[in-house]
C-alpha cells in the first residue's frame, strides 16, 4: 500500500514539473512572437574603408592656338579634331580673295605719332626764359632807382626845395613800375605753368603710345603666319584637339585650329568635375586609383588642383599620372577610385545608426544598445536610444563615441519602426 503511494506521489511530483516546464516554454515562445526580431552588433574597434568612384578623361597639359594677325576666312581644312598631326603639315588654307583684313591702327602710324610727340617735348624741354628773366632784371633796377630818386625827392620837399606835385608825380611813376614788375613775374610763371601741363601731356602721350607699340609687337608673338599660297603649316607636332568653322569671317583673337603638345603620359593630365560635398575626403586622400586592365597603363592619378566651381557647386580635379609605357589617348575616358582607410575605437555597422543629417564626420546620430534584464521568465532584452557623435564614415560602417557608458555594449542592426526606446525585443540568435 505504502510503495503505491509513494509511487503515485512520485508521477504527480514528475508530471507537475513537467507541465511546468512546458508552460514556460510555450509562454516565452508565445511572447517571443508579439516582439520585435532584432539582430546584433558589437561596439568595437575595427578596420573599414571609404571609397568614391570618380570618371575623368585625359586632356593635353599644353596647347598651341593658332591664330593669324588679322581677319580672315578659312576656305578649307586638311585635318580633323582627334588626328595626329606632324610640324610642316598642311593645316588649313584661307580665302586668297577676301586676304588678310588687319585691324587696328598700323604699327608704323603709332611710330610717327610717337616722334612726333618726342620732337615737341625736346623743344619745349629747351625753351628758355632768358629775355623775360633780362627784362625783370631790368625793370627791378629801374624801380631800385625810382625809390632812391623818390627818397631824395621826399628830403628835398622836407626841406622845401621842391613843390609837392613834383613828389606826388614821383610816387605814381614808382608805383606804375612796381605794378609792371608784378605784372610780368605773373606772366612768366603762367607761361611755365602752361609749359609744364604742356610737358606732362607729351609725356603721357609718349607713354601711351609706347605701351600701345610694345603690345602689338608681343601680340605678333602669338600669331602664326601664312605661306604666299594661303596655307597654314602647322608649327608643332600635337593632337588636333579643335578646328573652327570654314566660310565664315574669323577675327585676329578668334582661334583658328587648338593642337594639343602630345607625347607620352608626362605631356597629359587627369581632368574630372565632382559634387562640392565630397572635396573634404578627396583633399584627404589626394589620389586615384585607377582601373586598368592594360598593366603599362598608369596605375594612379595624383591630384595637383582641387578647385570649387561656384557656378554649378562643383569640384574640378586635376592630376598628374604615374609612370606609363603606353601612349596616351587624348578625350579618353577613365574611371578610378579614392580611397581611405580606417581602423577607430566604435565602429559598427552603417545599417546601425540613424543620422539626424547627413551621415558626415561630427554629426550626430541615434543607435540602439541593447540591455539585459532578469525577468520572470528569464533574461529579457531591452532596447536603449543613445544619441552618438559620428568620428569616421565608411562604406559599409561608421565610428562613433557617446557609449562609453556601457559595458560590452551591442547596438541592434536590424532597425524598423518598432524599434524604440524602451521597446522589449527578442533577440535573434
Amino acid at each position: 500500500m505504502n510503495n503505491k503511494l509513494l509511487k503515485t506521489i512520485k508521477n504527480i511530483v514528475i508530471g507537475f514539473f513537467v507541465i511546468i516546464f512546458i508552460l514556460g516554454f510555450f509562454s516565452k515562445s508565445t511572447i517571443a512572437l508579439f516582439l520585435p526580431k532584432v539582430q546584433v552588433a558589437p561596439i568595437m574597434k575595427s578596420a573599414y574603408s571609404k571609397t568614391l568612384d570618380i570618371e575623368g578623361s585625359i586632356v593635353p597639359k599644353e596647347t598651341f592656338k593658332v591664330r593669324i594677325n588679322g581677319d580672315i576666312i578659312v576656305d578649307e581644312f586638311y585635318i580633323k579634331a582627334g588626328q595626329e598631326i606632324k610640324k610642316d603639315q598642311p593645316v588649313f588654307k584661307i580665302n586668297s580673295s577676301f586676304g588678310i583684313r588687319a585691324s587696328g591702327q598700323k604699327v608704323e602710324d603709332l611710330k610717327l605719332s610717337l616722334d612726333k610727340n618726342k620732337l615737341e617735348l625736346e623743344k619745349l624741354s629747351s625753351k628758355t626764359y632768358d629775355v623775360d628773366e633780362k627784362n625783370i632784371e631790368l625793370l627791378e633796377e629801374k624801380l631800385n632807382l625810382q625809390k632812391e630818386e623818390q627818397k631824395k625827392l621826399e628830403e628835398l620837399y622836407e626841406s622845401g626845395s621842391v613843390a609837392y606835385s613834383a613828389l606826388e608825380q614821383s610816387s605814381m611813376r614808382l608805383k606804375e613800375s612796381e605794378i609792371s614788375l608784378e605784372i610780368k613775374k605773373i606772366e612768366i610763371e603762367n607761361k611755365k605753368s602752361e609749359n609744364a601741363i604742356l610737358e606732362a601731356e607729351l609725356q603721357n602721350n609718349i607713354k601711351k603710345l609706347q605701351e600701345e607699340i610694345a603690345n602689338i609687337e608681343n601680340k605678333k608673338k602669338f600669331y602664326s603666319s601664312l605661306g604666299a599660297d594661303g596655307v597654314y603649316h602647322s608649327e608643332i607636332d600635337g593632337i588636333v584637339l579643335d578646328i573652327n568653322n570654314t566660310g565664315n569671317i574669323l577675327s585676329q583673337d578668334t582661334p583658328i585650329v587648338e593642337i594639343g603638345l602630345v607625347k607620352g603620359f608626362d605631356s597629359v593630365q587627369f581632368e574630372a568635375l565632382i559634387s562640392e560635398e565630397h572635396y573634404d575626403f578627396i583633399n584627404s586622400t589626394m589620389t586615384i586609383e585607377l582601373d586598368f586592365e592594360n598593366k603599362s597603363m598608369p596605375k594612379e592619378v595624383k591630384i595637383t588642383s582641387l578647385s570649387k566651381l561656384s557656378d554649378n557647386n562643383m569640384i574640378k580635379i586635376e592630376g598628374e599620372f604615374s609612370e606609363s609605357t603606353k601612349e596616351p589617348i587624348i578625350g579618353q575616358r577613365i574611371r578610378g577610385k579614392v580611397s581611405k582607410k580606417y581602423n577607430l575605437e566604435g565602429t559598427i555597422p552603417k545599417d546601425a545608426i540613424i543620422p539626424t543629417g547627413s551621415l558626415e564626420l561630427g554629426k550626430q546620430g541615434i543607435v540602439y544598445i541593447i540591455e539585459e534584464k532578469q525577468g520572470v521568465l528569464g533574461t529579457e532584452y531591452f532596447a536603449k536610444q543613445v544619441n552618438v557623435t559620428l568620428t569616421g564614415v565608411g562604406d559599409n560602417n561608421v565610428s562613433i563615441i557617446g557609449y562609453e557608458s556601457f559595458t560590452k555594449p551591442r547596438v541592434i542592426i536590424n532597425l524598423s519602426y518598432k524599434i524604440k526606446d524602451g521597446v522589449k525585443v527578442f533577440l535573434w540568435k
